[in-house]
């Protein structure tokens, strides 16, 4: 379930970016770029954590 939110965020975000680029919106594209990129990595780094838990729980 993680991993689909996840990937469902980075298509939004994604989506996002484009349609400035596609309406040729330059310096909003160069407000919002960087600070996209860390929030994103930042919750996939987060998302791979969070799934990566139930692989080295022990098993009882």
């Amino acid at each position: 379930m993680s991993m689909a939110l996840t990937i469902l965020t980075l298509w939004v975000a994604l989506k996002e970016e484009l349609n400035l680029f596609f309406i040729k919106d330059f310096a909003a594209l160069e407000d919002t770029a960087p600070t996209l990129i860390n929030g994103l990595f930042v919750c996939s780094a987060g998302s791979i954590i969070i799934n990566s838990v139930s692989l080295f729980k022990e098993k009882k």
